[in-house]
């Protein structure tokens, strides 16, 4: 809530890029500034390039966000992608090119991600916690072919061990 004299201009800072400036009639204003979401968008998810899937990040420490996946089967020398994607939309995420890593061997691990909402840096920390059953591979067609970025549609594998859509 702001009390100011009339046409006084009030000024909220929300971070080092964003500022929102008002004028302000002589009466007592009550602003709301919604804040951003942020998602991570990406097969290290579980639920591949769905911007609007529950993979929220929480604000842990001022402009410092956090996802946690727990229990995600990662296979050795596969590279896993992701970005950070602001408010479900594709119009601003992070990086340009897709963050990438991968692990040193095959297992069960928790996935921690972060992301400074200031400088726009990310990491990541995956952390082994278990042994990893057999892995089977699941192959997607994902684009504007199949109905968007969203929509991945998963090929089967023929009895010519050939994969069809």
């Amino acid at each position: 809530t702001v009390t100011a004299a009339d046409n006084t201009a009030v000024t909220v800072q929300k971070n080092s890029e964003t500022s929102y400036q008002f004028e302000m009639p002589a009466q007592e204003v009550t602003i709301n500034v919604i804040a951003d979401t942020w998602t991570v968008a990406g097969p290290v998810t579980g639920n591949g390039w769905d911007i609007n899937a529950s993979n929220d990040m929480t604000q842990t420490d001022g402009e410092i966000f956090t996802y946690v996946k727990e229990g995600i089967t990662l296979e050795k020398g596969t590279a896993y992608e992701f970005k950070v994607v602001k408010n479900h939309a594709w119009t601003v995420c992070y990086p340009n090119a897709n963050y990438k890593f991968t692990v040193d061997e095959t297992g069960v691990y928790t996935v921690t991600i972060t992301f400074n909402a200031d400088t726009k840096e990310i990491n990541h920390n995956a952390e082994k916690t278990g042994e990893a059953g057999p892995v089977t591979h699941t192959y997607s067609i994902v684009g504007d072919l199949v109905g968007g970025w969203e929509n991945d549609v998963d090929m089967t594998k023929g009895d010519d061990d050939l994969y069809y859509n």
